[in-house]
Parts: C-alpha cells; sequence; structure tokens
C-alpha cells in the first residue's frame, strides 16, 4: 500500500479488519498460471467449467458456493499445498492489516494464530486474497479462447 497505484480493499474476518493487495500484473499473471495449475484445473475437473466459470463471475460474494469449491478440493489438494500457498500468499503481501501502533504491517504466516481461533477464518481470509487477484481471469481465458491462432491469423 506504500505506493500509490497498488490496489487493494479492506475486508473484515472474525471480527478483524484487513486489506487485501492486488499484485502487480506481472505478478499476478505467475500467480494465476499457477493457481490455476494447482487449484483450478483440480476442481474444474471435479465439479465441472460451467459452474466454477459461474463462480468466479459472481460478483455477489453471498452467492459464491464456495463449499463446493472446498468439497473439490479436499479430494485434490492436500495439506502441504493448502500450507503452500497460504503462505505464498502472504509472503507475496497480499494480507495488510493494522498494528496496534496504526502502521500497517504485513501479515506473517506465524501470525495466522494469534489472529484467529477457527481454521474457517483462515480459509475466508486467503480466499478473499486468491479471488480479488483472480479478478478478470476469466475474461483473459475468453481472449486465448477468442483469439485466432497463428495459422488462421
Amino acid at each position: 500500500m506504500s505506493n500509490k497505484n497498488t490496489e487493494f480493499k479492506e475486508i473484515t474476518v472474525a471480527e478483524k479488519k484487513f486489506f487485501i493487495i492486488k499484485l502487480d500484473p506481472w505478478r499476478r499473471l505467475t500467480f494465476i498460471a499457477d493457481f490455476q495449475k494447482d487449484f483450478l484445473i483440480p476442481v474444474i475437473n471435479s465439479i465441472g467449467e460451467e459452474k466454477i466459470s459461474g463462480m468466479l463471475n459472481n460478483s455477489n460474494a453471498a452467492d459464491f458456493d464456495f463449499m463446493s469449491v472446498i468439497t473439490s478440493l479436499s479430494g485434490v489438494i492436500d495439506g502441504s499445498t493448502i500450507e503452500k500457498w497460504t503462505k505464498r500468499i502472504l509472503n507475496e503481501g497480499l494480507v495488510i492489516y493494522l498494528r496496534d501502533d496504526e502502521k500497517k504491517a504485513k501479515m506473517a504466516f506465524v501470525e495466522l494464530n494469534d489472529f484467529f481461533t477457527n481454521p474457517i477464518d483462515i480459509l475466508m481470509l486467503m480466499k478473499e486474497a486468491i479471488m480479488f487477484n483472480l479478478e478478470g481471469v476469466t475474461d483473459l481465458f475468453s481472449n486465448f479462447k477468442q483469439s485466432p491462432t497463428l495459422a488462421e491469423g
């Protein structure tokens, strides 16, 4: 949030305020590429492309079928993958909080248990960081589908 061009949103999880940061374009592209490999492809294979597309395009968070995704992930994602992605999200600086002295601080992995007593709250925070950085991903995929190939173009 030190850069004036940094896009962020404020959220509340477990009655605590956080700022979710949107990555710069290049880091966001690599984030999306790695995320789709580790999470989206297994989920799409499990629940179907149409349903996941509907969830990603849904602007109403209340309608987001997060439990459907969790159910799908349970068959393909293990604890080490969740830990890897939680550490990546936090190490990338996607979650900021206000310290007691009102200064902003990047949340560290070792602080998760200081902030949360319920593991679902950790998942919800990570989901917010992921979804904020996946905004527009369906547009990216649509552009690839609509673009003529080199042989056609």
